[in-house]
């Protein structure tokens, strides 16, 4: 049952990708496995060419009553124009650096040291969004829950669906 599950969410994805514009098919792909794992937000993050950090692209709010873009006070080192917003966030070795440049997924509990302000009680996933061995960036998901090895999966494979689109 659970992997139908999986399944259902998967194809949910793809039907989501196909559905959208190219600049509209990462938010709309991740937030369908958002949903599906019933995360507050899910964020995609780009490798910024300097190699020195990322740049979050997109933030899929999830959680009813989070604030809109527009009320959210600019953070140090975030562009915004109308809607659209780009926060860089420099590498400082820490589990977002070792997800991109180990290529494996990093899982955050509750209350770690990373964890991300407001959400304290959130498990954090990170998961390398990698082509060929190269890290484009990284899918950021909060999640109330711990996720089984199932989640993880599904997150490492839409991860990998981003790349290859």
């Amino acid at each position: 049952m659970e992997r139908e599950r999986s399944a259902d969410a998967l194809g949910n994805v793809l039907d989501a990708a196909e559905a959208a514009s190219p600049v509209e098919a990462v938010e709309s792909v991740t937030r369908v496995l958002g949903l599906a794992l019933g995360a507050t937000s899910v964020s995609f993050l780009i490798a910024d060419l300097s190699g020195r950090g990322l740049v979050r692209l997109a933030h899929v709010p999830l959680a009813a009553g989070e604030e809109k873009i527009q009320e959210i006070p600019l953070p140090v080192g975030e562009r915004r124009n109308v809607e659209e917003r780009a926060t860089l966030l420099r590498f400082d070795g820490g589990p977002a650096e070792q997800a991109v440049r180990t290529q494996e997924v990093q899982i955050l509990g509750p209350g770690s040291e990373f964890t991300v302000p407001g959400h304290l009680d959130r498990w954090r996933v990170l998961a390398p969004v990698t082509e060929r061995g190269e890290a484009i960036g990284l899918l950021e998901f909060l999640i109330p829950t711990e996720p089984d090895l199932e989640a993880i999966g599904d997150i490492a494979q839409l991860a990998h669906l981003l790349a290859s689109s």
